[in-house]
């Protein structure tokens, strides 16, 4: 843990002004969160491939059926048909599920760190907000920055494809 420290820790000296590190700090560490997110995101879909092609093959199946039978006019079997495309759809549906939370494994490590080097720090607020207060958490101001970070990164990705 004290190599992993030591090394995130190096993002917030970078220039010597606290004020710019905590910044530029949030924004390296956000930038690691995405990139060990999306590459653990990259691994999960490479191991499960096959399985994933396996429930989104029996999904599309499941749907074709269902309409067929529902085109038949057979109530009874298309409850049935229908029944199994919605089995499918969930099990399709929880392991997408189960990605994201692939992705955003990092996050969670990086708020344990977060908070337990900067945990007392709080940004003050030019005014007291209802249910805020007058000031607000590193931790509040790292998400916000990450969130700005990964909408950023989306939006540079999805320049670079279109250049493609």
């Amino acid at each position: 843990m004290s190599l992993i420290d030591s090394l995130i820790i190096k993002f917030y000296g970078i220039t010597g002004n606290h004020v710019a590190d905590s910044f530029l700090g949030n924004f390296l560490l956000g930038l690691a969160v995405i990139l060990i997110g999306r590459l653990s995101l990259k691994l999960y879909f490479k191991i499960n491939k096959r399985h994933m092609d396996g429930l989104e093959k029996e999904l599309a199946d499941s749907h074709r059926l269902s309409l067929d039978v529902l085109k038949s006019g057979d109530k009874e079997t298309f409850r049935h048909v229908n029944r199994l495309a919605n089995e499918a759809y969930g099990k399709y549906f929880f392991n997408k599920v189960a990605a994201g939370a692939v992705f955003i494994w990092p996050l969670f490590l990086s708020l344990a760190w977060i908070n337990m080097r900067f945990g007392e720090i709080r940004y003050p607020l030019p005014t007291n907000l209802p249910l805020i207060g007058d000031s607000v958490s590193f931790i509040f101001v790292f998400l916000l920055e990450f969130l700005l970070t990964l909408l950023a990164v989306k939006q540079l990705n999805n320049l670079f494809q279109k250049r493609r």
